[in-house]
C-alpha cells in the first residue's frame, strides 16, 4: 500500500498556490500607498480646501499613482465648463486642483 500522494493530490496542490500567488500579487500590485484618509488629509492642506470643499469620496488611479478627490470649488472660483478634482500625488504627499475643463475657449 502506497501513502505517498497521488499525481492527483499534487496536481490540487499546485493549483492552490498558483490561485494564492497570483491573488496575493495583485492584491499588492492594485493597491495604493496612501489610503483615501490619507489622501484627504494631505488634500486639506493644500490649495484644494482654500478654493473649495473636499467631499472625502474619490478614485484611485495606480498608473499615475494619484488619488482624484471629487471637488466642489467656492462661488468665486468655479470656472465654466470644468469639473475639477482635487488630485493628490502619493509619491511627493501633495495636492493641486485639476480644473478638467472641456471645450473651445473663445478670445
Amino acid at each position: 500500500m502506497n501513502t505517498f500522494p497521488t499525481g492527483g493530490f499534487i496536481t490540487i496542490i499546485i493549483i492552490v498556490v498558483a490561485v494564492l500567488g497570483a491573488w496575493y500579487w495583485m492584491a499588492t500590485k492594485t493597491s495604493s500607498p496612501m489610503t483615501l484618509a490619507q489622501a484627504v488629509a494631505v488634500a486639506q492642506g493644500s490649495e484644494c480646501s482654500v478654493k473649495g470643499t473636499l467631499l472625502g469620496t474619490g478614485t484611485y488611479n495606480q498608473n499615475s499613482e494619484t488619488w482624484w478627490l471629487d471637488f466642489i470649488p467656492k462661488s468665486n472660483y468655479v470656472v465654466s465648463g470644468c469639473n475639477p478634482a482635487c488630485v493628490v500625488y502619493t509619491a511627493s504627499s501633495s495636492a493641486e486642483i485639476n480644473w478638467r475643463c472641456t471645450g473651445l475657449v473663445q478670445p
